[in-house]
């Protein structure tokens, strides 16, 4: 009988070759070697696929997949369903992960016999890309207690510590199967949907405030290009999606999650500047039909109906720095 590996790493890859070997060998070097690492190449044209053909040949941990471009999200889900693991990660192709993290994260999990154990991550900058507004660093803003899955989201949330990214969780591969828990299709920005529920699903959840994972920030990832059509269909659908969600939960749950929803038309009133007329009437429509507007700040309904405000803002602060 086939040993079960105790954890599935599970990379989709799409067009990452120039990242992929860092990312990988970060992978095949964990302490925790007892793992499988199941790999989805969505439609690679750059050389992807025979760089993972190469490191199938040389170790047996690793399993290559392919499919037509369909996107992460479709790509995770079909390693999930293949994956053999007690628990699964997940890791992206262009990213790094601290060797000693798979181990560190199986035996607490194994130990409190947790559900999700969550950790932060550093950030590299490529080239001139500018910092990130936020960062994954909540050694301080979240307690070391094992919690429901429903008071650390809640806590999270109210903090300002709460990441939807799913690099950041180790979780029980139970957990994705009772709850039936998947990643929605032909979007981005699904994690935003993801992780909500995930956690509002789990007993036993865990941080290790260690600095695990190492995020590349770079122009040509999907995450840090301008804001476009897909961020837009992206964000709506998960809006609405969050709404049709929250109308089953108890009231605490539903205004945590009513809140991740006005953080993210706050994002979409942010950057309706970007948005032809026609698009931005359509999110004007959504906003009023989703309930949407009751919850909107009042900076967030000016820039949306007057997006000169926003350079204008943008002009104040640069003024203002020159003097602080």
């Amino acid at each position: 009988m086939e040993k079960k590996p105790r954890v599935s790493v599970l990379i989709p890859v799409y067009n990452t070759q120039n990242y992929l070997e860092e990312c990988l060998e970060s992978i095949l070097n964990q302490s925790l070697q007892d793992i499988e690492i199941l790999v989805m190449d969505d439609g690679s044209t750059d050389g992807s696929r025979e760089l993972i053909e190469g490191y199938c040949t040389d170790d047996s941990r690793v399993h290559l997949f392919s499919q037509e471009n369909s996107g992460q999200s479709v790509a995770r889900n079909r390693l999930i369903d293949m994956a053999k693991g007690d628990y699964i990660y997940f890791m992206d192709s262009d990213d790094i992960l601290d060797k000693e993290a798979l181990a560190s994260c199986y035996d607490l999990a194994e130990r409190e016999r947790l559900d999700i154990v969550t950790f932060d991550a550093g950030i590299i900058y490529e080239g001139d890309m500018k910092p990130l507004s936020y960062n994954y660093i909540r050694n301080g803003l979240i307690p070391l207690d094992i919690l429901s899955g429903e008071s650390f989201f809640r806590l999270t949330v109210e903090n300002g510590s709460y990441r939807a990214a799913p690099w950041l969780l180790f979780v029980r591969k139970g957990l994705l199967e009772s709850g039936s828990v998947r990643f929605y299709p032909g979007i981005i920005h699904e994690d935003e949907l993801f992780t909500p529920k995930l956690y509002l699903i789990a007993k036993r959840v865990s941080y290790l405030p260690k600095i695990f994972f190492t995020r590349r920030v770079r122009a040509s990832s999907t995450m840090t290009k301008s804001f476009s059509e897909r961020n837009f269909s992206g964000y709506c659908t998960v809006v609405k999606e969050l709404n049709v969600f929250s109308r089953e939960l108890s009231l605490q749950n539903r205004v945590t999650v009513k809140k991740i929803i006005t953080d993210i038309t706050s994002v979409l009133a942010y950057n309706s500047d970007s948005l032809n007329y026609s698009k931005k009437l359509r999110l004007a429509k959504f906003i009023v039909k989703e309930g949407l507007l009751h919850d909107m700040k009042t900076r967030d309904i000016a820039i949306l109906i007057f997006p000169f405000l926003k350079r204008a803002k943008s002009i104040i602060k640069r003024g203002v720095g020159q003097f602080t």
